[in-house]
């Protein structure tokens, strides 16, 4: 069986070894299987976790509940100095746009009454 591990990746005995060395926990184990060319089935099998048992549905979750998210808050002053879709993300939350561009690609206003472009951009030459 060494040998055979060995033929996908010399590092799977050693592994293997660790793993049953208890010097690797079986989930950094699978990783690490799976990355060194190991099926997932494979490596539960080495791990010594029956595939029946691998490929189980997770139990349903209970309804209700709280969900708790975090998000990173960067600093939002200035939108029109936003250089990330991160940051558009957080200021859509309490933010509109001023035009919005439709499916055809036509801009139109949104929160501005009317919107034309200026006589200044169309006279620009490169």
């Amino acid at each position: 069986m060494t040998e055979d591990l060995s033929k996908t990746h010399s590092y799977l005995p050693k592994l293997v070894e660790q793993l049953n060395g208890g010097r690797v926990d079986r989930r950094e184990f699978l990783r690490t299987a799976t990355l060194l060319g190991l099926s997932a089935g494979a490596a539960y099998g080495l791990a010594g976790v029956p595939l029946s048992i691998a490929t189980s549905r997770p139990a349903q979750a209970a309804g209700g509940g709280i969900v708790r998210m975090s998000h990173r808050l960067p600093p939002i002053e200035s939108p029109h100095t936003y250089t990330e879709v991160f940051t558009t993300n957080v200021a859509r939350q309490c933010l509109d746009y001023l035009t919005r561009t439709d499916f055809d690609n036509i801009t139109h206003p949104w929160l501005l009454e009317k919107w034309e472009p200026s006589m200044w951009s169309a006279s620009v030459r490169w």
